[in-house]
């Protein structure tokens, strides 16, 4: 939500930069096949990045912190962060990449994915609504306690006076009942007296929970949430949907996730490595995604090879625990054999 509502600062760009993420994972404004992702989406990374950074900071000294055996070295635990941040750095380029995805679309929507509900627009999901969340949870509790023909009244009821005209009827045999549906009769102005009507009917319901020995406790606590939420949002009706074309995996991708047992496995990987020169790749690349057939289409390709770069600027110097920790964070996502 807060990357829906506030604008990307100088702080939020410094940090991007930091990780590396730049035209590869955000896309670029003179490139048409890799168009730059709207600044929503770079404050939906940024915001990312700041956990990642803090996670960072912090994991090394819990890690050594664990009581035996589990307490790690202060080299172990460092090494251990980084490649959670760079296992992080990933997810988040893949992430994008499926954002960019959706985003390029024709007449695809580009806004932000949730917006505030307006002051109106609460009131009539709480309370004046045809489906409020007060007038359903009051035709459950008559379906639960009335007679069929008595029950249908109130759930027909669809007005202010229908509500109204309810109650009279139910005065006698259900008063507590009645006056919730008194109380439905009247409208409100505003989410705060939406709120304040909704307090209301969890006390009218916790008090016929009292005095008519229980049914209506989980009802109420759950009112008792929607009372007490004061930031309403919703999604961005304006997005269209779409299908996909079939993706397309090499006929080497399908016979490795089959389940080859470990003879032609290792033959698999020295054919693969003999046909890139003998020697495994130091980082994935997008020559290396494609498992080494020209029909493996990705839309993420080359932001996934921007992964990459970027986790390697994120750590300069790393060394070898570093280089392990990154080569072990790539194979995880089938990047390496």
């Amino acid at each position: 939500l807060r990357c829906c509502l506030e604008p990307l600062n100088a702080a939020d760009q410094l940090r991007l930069a930091r990780a590396g993420l730049r035209g590869s994972a955000l896309g670029r404004p003179d490139v048409a096949c890799n168009a730059e992702v709207p600044g929503w989406l770079k404050k939906w990374a940024a915001l990312t990045l700041e956990f990642v950074e803090l996670e960072r900071q912090l994991l090394p000294g819990e890690l050594q912190a664990l009581p035996p055996p589990l307490t790690q070295s202060e080299a172990d635990a460092t090494a251990a962060a980084l490649g959670v941040e760079l296992n992080r750095l990933q997810n988040i380029v893949i992430s994008l990449d499926k954002a960019k995805y959706c985003l390029g679309q024709a007449g695809q929507c580009r806004g932000p994915p949730l917006v505030l509900m307006s002051d109106a627009e609460v009131a009539a999901y709480l309370w004046n609504g045809e489906r409020s969340v007060a007038r359903r949870a009051v035709r459950a509790a008559a379906a639960a306690m009335l007679a069929q023909q008595e029950a249908n009244l109130v759930l027909a009821a669809a007005t202010p006076y229908d509500f109204e005209r309810a109650a009279e009827q139910l005065q006698h045999s259900q008063p507590l009942l009645a006056a919730l549906l008194a109380q439905l009769g009247q409208e409100v102005e505003g989410a705060a007296a939406a709120r304040q009507a909704l307090t209301h009917v969890v006390a009218r319901l916790r008090h016929m929970d009292v005095a008519l020995g229980g049914g209506h406790t989980r009802a109420a606590d759950v009112l008792q949430l929607y009372a007490a939420t004061q930031v309403w949002f919703a999604a961005n009706r304006s997005y269209i949907s779409f299908t996909s074309p079939p993706v397309q995996l090499h006929a080497d991708m399908i016979s490795m996730h089959g389940g080859l047992d470990s003879s032609s496995l290792d033959k698999s990987k020295a054919a693969r490595r003999s046909a890139s020169g003998g020697a495994p790749a130091a980082r994935p690349s997008s020559g290396a995604g494609a498992a080494g057939g020209p029909t493996a289409t990705a839309a993420g390709s080359s932001s996934l090879d921007g992964a990459s770069l970027d986790a390697s600027h994120a750590a300069p110097g790393g060394g070898a625990a570093a280089a392990a920790a990154a080569a072990a964070a790539t194979r995880r996502c089938g990047l390496l054999p």
